[in-house]
């Protein structure tokens, strides 16, 4: 009898397009998976999920930003749904939201990913904590983003 959650976490590039004061991975170097490795990770994880006899498995995006990598988020959930067989796979990202624009929520709500935008509080106190790469304080495009969010909600 199937049972439990399995999960994975792809950490899809150390590149991101914020420059938070906290940051705590370090200097942003582009370094970004291959799809050559994220197909071998997603085959993976599926054999690892029908070995477990897992009834679930969730795929986490995870970054630097994620988004930066919108074609490798697609790719890899389009690989797990197809490769899945008969266990049930689900999809969640943490992202700051920034780089949500139509054709990225268009994408993601195909493909039914769960997405978390992290705030730092009222839109002035998110500006001075998460400047963008040339100082830009990034709030009034996330409020944009998080009306295109709202606009489809998988839940």
């Amino acid at each position: 009898m199937p049972h439990g959650t399995l999960s994975a976490t792809f950490h899809l590039t150390h590149d991101c397009n914020l420059r938070c004061v906290y940051c705590y991975t370090g200097l942003k170097t582009g370094a970004a998976m291959s799809d050559e490795v994220a197909d071998r990770a997603v085959d993976f994880a599926c054999a690892e999920a029908r070995r477990a006899d897992a009834e679930h498995l969730e795929i986490v995006f995870f970054g630097g930003e994620p988004l930066l990598r919108l074609d490798l988020v697609c790719r890899i959930a389009d690989r797990a749904t197809a490769a899945a067989a008969g266990t049930r796979v689900s999809f969640k990202m943490s992202t700051n939201g920034v780089l949500l624009s139509e054709e990225a929520v268009r994408e993601l709500s195909r493909r039914r990913v769960y997405v978390s935008i992290s705030l730092d509080g009222d839109p002035a106190v998110h500006d001075r904590q998460r400047p963008d790469a040339g100082g830009t304080g990034p709030a009034t495009r996330l409020s944009a983003a998080i009306d295109r969010l709202l606009a489809w909600n998988p839940c």
